[in-house]
């Protein structure tokens, strides 16, 4: 059977079954305008089809002529692991539909089959592999660019990934507010990444980078002739952002002059370019940045309030590294592993307790890009061996004994002497840390940072008071 062209559908199932008339009854319910249906009377064809197309869904019927469905199961697991497969059944039997269901398939279908539930299992089976693939693409995206700040299943970051979703199919512009390190810019990259844009030039402007005198022609490029040196025409950043994303890191950054210019292009999406008459055509979705408080900015007559408006019509919030703890774990692990690839090493041990002790009880002023750096420097200074708290950057030792002295000299400190994890645990890799015991680090941290209020430490740690409550008697901490 020729394969279909599957790029006019926004949506392709493969039914998998010998039972002609089944299969046309499932093309006529679900064939429309935007979803395509394909057909394979055995695993053989099945399989093969499944090597050269990608479709979004795939029905399998459990006794095929050729082998039998659940192991044709396994083999669509082991080709496609992130692929939805709905398995056919002639009954609902316990047995097979817990083997079906334990051997990877997303549901399950009893034959004779309704309209509803095949409308409703195909449905949820197409977007969660949609959901799928966009968080696939957006890891890799992280990859690629260098740095993976979006690791960590903390509360925050979960919300995160969430607005990511919410935001990034649609064309809205997007302003980002968050502190100096925290990955203002790899979410901007990850909002194009997995947008429809994503084979689309990312533009990335860095507007307190740019003299003022030279902001006008960063954006908007020039003729040749224009003014004394332009031998040649330039085009701007907005020119190059055509049909792609332009980034505007630091916008609060801007001339007040370009400012005005630059609402009426994001208005009408044209300019011209310095010396032309030519009204230029660009389509870019702006994604901006911003470590400033930009209300703040408006009432001092420092920034635009149209401006505003315009940049901020979705507003995404990165929460500091301090914010999220329980990610550190994670994230140091995860840069560890990014920078031993990057020197070549054939093994990379990771930290000792105490280390992670001190990483978890760090403020980081520099967020994301402190905790990479001082990892990196753990790195070296171990010489590939065991990260131990020698390892790490002094400041941060430093910053540890001052710590460790105001709340040892305090009647109120939450942390004393008693607590400390690096005489229990020693010299013991971050990867096969007891969980309790990182959780036991992690909850110190948040109180100690949050001074004792055991409701600010629930808000940070993404829990509630009464689970607090018990944990902390878990761990004798009351």
């Amino acid at each position: 059977m020729p394969m279909k062209d599957a790029t006019k559908f926004s949506a392709l199932v493969f039914v998998i079954d010998d039972d002609p008339n089944l299969c046309e009854w499932v093309s006529c319910h679900l064939t429309d305008g935007s979803q395509d249906v394909e057909c394979f009377p055995d695993a053989a064809t099945g399989l093969q089809a499944l090597r050269q197309g990608t479709p979004d869904v795939v029905i399998l019927d459990m006794d095929l002529p050729d082998l039998a469905g659940l192991d044709v199961l396994l083999r669509i697991r082991r080709l496609r692991p992130e692929l939805p497969v709905v398995m056919l059944t002639v009954s609902e039997e316990v047995p097979v539909v817990v083997k079906a269901m334990s051997s990877g398939a997303f549901d399950y279908l009893t034959k004779p089959v309704s309209v509803e539930r095949l409308s409703l299992v195909v449905r949820n089976a197409i977007e969660q592999h949609r959901l799928r693939r966009q968080v696939l693409d957006l890891r890799r995206s992280n990859e690629d660019a260098g740095t993976l700040g979006l690791v960590g299943s903390s509360p925050v970051m979960l919300e995160l990934h969430r607005s990511i979703e919410r935001v990034a199919p649609t064309n809205v512009s997007v302003l980002i507010h968050g502190e100096s390190g925290t990955g203002k810019e790899l979410v901007a990259r990850a909002l194009h990444d997995v947008s429809e844009r994503t084979h689309q030039p990312f533009v990335a402007v860095n507007c307190a980078a740019i003299p003022e005198p030279l902001q006008e022609d960063e954006f908007f490029g020039h003729e040749r002739g224009a003014f004394t040196g332009a031998q040649a025409m330039r085009r701007g950043c907005i020119e190059r952002a055509n049909n792609g994303t332009l980034f505007l890191d630091e916008v609060a950054e801007l001339s007040s002059s370009l400012q005005a210019t630059l609402l009426r292009v994001l208005q009408e999406h044209t300019l011209c370019r310095i010396g032309g008459a030519e009204e230029i055509k660009s389509d870019f979705r702006v994604v901006a940045a911003t470590n400033r408080d930009l209300i703040a900015a408006v009432s001092e007559g420092e920034f635009r309030l149209d401006l505003y408006y315009r940049l901020a019509v979705f507003e995404i919030e990165l929460a500091p590294l301090r914010m999220r703890p329980a990610d550190i774990p994670e994230l140091a692990a995860t840069f560890l592993k990014e920078i031993g690839r990057e020197a070549a090493a054939e093994t990379v041990p990771g930290f000792d307790a105490a280390a992670m002790e001190i990483l978890l009880a760090h403020s980081w002023p520099g967020n994301v890009r402190e905790l990479r750096n001082a990892v990196h420097r753990g790195f070296v200074a171990a010489g590939g061996g065991m990260i131990r708290s020698e390892h790490l950057p002094p400041r941060m030792l430093e910053a540890m004994q001052d710590e460790s002295r105001d709340v040892a000299s305090s009647s109120e400190g939450v942390v004393d002497s008693s607590v400390s994890t690096s005489g229990e645990l020693g010299s013991i890799p971050v990867s096969v840390l007891d969980r309790d015991e990182l959780e036991r680090v992690t909850l110190l941290r948040a109180l100690h940072q949050c001074n004792g209020r055991v409701d600010e430490a629930a808000r940070v740690l993404g829990i509630g008071r009464t689970t607090l409550y018990r944990r902390r008697k878990k761990h004798g901490l009351l």
